[in-house]
């Protein structure tokens, strides 16, 4: 089980457990920044089990997605369109023969990659926004260049792959990932901190990369709950200027 290759989208699989295995790919969710993936249980007599762990709901909950009857509906009814069931603890799933591994592998994340754009239409109206990321990432590209990558995916502890809004000299020992949160009305997106804290912490585990946040200006007591929240795991940088957003990222260097 341990030695399984899937022939779907380069997917690469890594042991969790005894008879399970963590199987990721190049796909991303929609706004989420987890690739897809799926845990492969054994069950013996040729059998396995392709579940997301319940992650994909999980990732919409921290974002600040409500649980309703109609939209649990909504979720069992999509999940059944694409062959799988939504358990009762939260968990998109199906049970297959291990000779047809690849073919509802396929399916499953096809079918979490439609789940997790269903609840997009269940964000607050100003999580949707990305204008904050593409003004970071503006001034990042005009300071450095060839050394920045966007979207950039590693692998952490819990063997998930966590997708970083940006990272400098990616893949060198003075690799920095960096990862922006907006504001709304001068508030901090909540959802998104903890969220943010989450990777931070899974990417500790197993990377010596130095870890940034760029925090867009809000309220003086909620930013700095916000940055005393996220220092234990990363550096933070409120965002003010772009002179001052370069020199406080130089001097993590």
């Amino acid at each position: 089980m341990n030695n399984l290759t899937l022939n779907v989208l380069g997917a690469q699989c890594q042991p969790v457990a005894d008879g399970v295995i963590y199987a990721s790919t190049s796909l991303a969710m929609p706004f989420y920044g987890r690739a897809l993936g799926g845990y492969i249980q054994d069950l013996g007599n040729n059998r396995v089990r392709i579940s997301d762990n319940a992650d994909t709901l999980f990732e919409a909950i921290t974002h600040g997605v409500k649980h309703s009857k109609d939209r649990e509906l909504h979720i069992k009814e999509l999940a059944k369109s694409f062959d799988m069931e939504f358990t009762d603890v939260g968990e998109l799933a199906v049970v297959c023969s291990a000779d047809r591994v690849d073919y509802f592998f396929s399916r499953f994340l096809e079918a979490s990659f439609a789940l997790a754009s269903s609840t997009l239409n269940w964000h607050p109206a100003h999580k949707k926004t990305g204008a904050f990321k593409q003004e970071i990432g503006s001034i990042l590209t005009r300071e450095y260049k060839e050394r920045l990558k966007k979207n950039v995916k590693v692998t952490g502890s819990s063997g998930h792959q966590l997708i970083f809004h940006f990272a400098i000299d990616s893949e060198m020992p003075e690799e920095q990932l960096i990862q922006t949160i907006s504001s709304s009305n001068s508030s901090v997106d909540w959802s998104v901190v903890y969220g943010t804290l989450g990777k931070m912490i899974d990417v500790s585990r197993v990377s010596e990369a130095k870890r940034l946040v760029v925090i867009e200006r809000a309220d003086g007591e909620e930013l700095a709950s916000a940055s005393t929240l996220l220092s234990t795991k990363a550096t933070v940088i409120p965002f003010s200027n772009d002179s001052d957003l370069v020199n406080a990222i130089n001097r993590v260097a």
